[in-house]
């Protein structure tokens, strides 16, 4: 080595790296709430696990077998996934229709209603039925990734798929820490919870309700996401029917107060605008393929 530096080596590096495409900020609201929603789905689906043969044992009859315990827990455990599999390319369908916005919000919802119905489920039938809905009604993991890739591009996207995929690794740890911590108080903390409560009658409500509280915080925050399918309905997100009940104020699409809704109608351009558009012959003289003309006469020249 002597210490010596080729040029042409610092040429081609100084190339590429003015050549390399800026990256695009991250879209911070949208990937905190697509973060919000996907480890709230992780820990509502994973903490079910954590107290699982118990509360199989409990709601089945005395001395049951173990054989009988480990078949009813496999058997609710997978009810989720399996019928989710079928409602991924419903509500993934469905997406394509009516928006990506109005899916997340029904599947937050759908969230909230089947973890409370699961925790006050009482046999292990309806434990499996009410389950199985909550797979088929929750959509968000597609829908939430497909969502994630149209707001994003070839410079950032790669790390919001990493952000999101993260985010279910961690609802996967903090479920079943919740789940096993709060599932059935009246044992866990007698003190607190005492015989007549309705935590003791339904032993694993109290993570279920704490499980749909945090499944209803990205459902408040998606209406305020903006809708990435294109010539989506109006009647589909849930802020412009604010607007047009006059709850919000109304906006245009270059973010100005008007006083009605332009959703679905042609942009009419403003004086402001009007002036500031380019005049036809300034645009000839811009254009490289318009002809010149020659001063003498008005010939076109060759």
């Amino acid at each position: 080595f002597t210490g010596k530096l080729d040029p042409r080596v610092t040429r081609i590096t100084v190339a590429s790296k003015e050549q390399e495409p800026k990256k695009t900020p991250l879209p911070k609201t949208i990937v905190i709430c697509l973060t919000l929603l996907r480890t709230a789905d992780a820990i509502a689906v994973n903490g079910f696990y954590a107290y699982a043969p118990y509360l199989v044992r409990w709601s089945l009859e005395e001395g049951a077998s173990a054989s009988k315990i480990s078949l009813w827990v496999g058997a609710i455990g997978s009810s989720y996934g399996a019928l989710q599999f079928v409602g991924g390319f419903v509500t993934g369908w469905i997406s394509d229709y009516i928006g990506r916005i109005p899916v997340l919000i029904l599947s937050c919802v759908a969230s909230v209603f089947g973890l409370v119905g699961f925790g006050l489920a009482k046999t292990v039938w309806a434990m499996a039925i009410i389950r199985g809905l909550h797979g088929l009604l929750n959509g968000c993991v597609g829908v939430s990734t497909v969502y994630a890739a149209e707001v994003t591009d070839d410079t950032n996207q790669a790390w919001v798929m990493s952000i999101l995929t993260a985010a279910w690794g961690a609802g996967g740890v903090i479920g079943p820490a919740i789940g096993g911590m709060t599932a059935f108080p009246h044992r866990t903390h007698p003190n607190i919870i005492g015989p007549d409560s309705i935590f003791t009658k339904f032993p694993v409500l109290l993570p279920m309700v704490l499980f749909a509280i945090l499944n209803a915080i990205p459902m408040f925050m998606c209406p305020f996401m903006p809708e990435t399918l294109p010539d989506a309905p109006w009647w589909g997100h849930p802020t412009e029917w604010l607007r047009r009940c006059g709850i919000l104020p109304q906006l245009d699409a270059y973010g100005r107060l008007q006083s009605t809704s332009t959703m679905g109608e042609a942009h009419q351009p403003t004086d402001i605008e009007m002036d500031t558009q380019p005049t036809p012959t300034e645009t000839q003289l811009a254009s490289p393929e318009t002809p010149s003309t020659a001063n003498d006469g008005g010939a076109l020249s060759p």
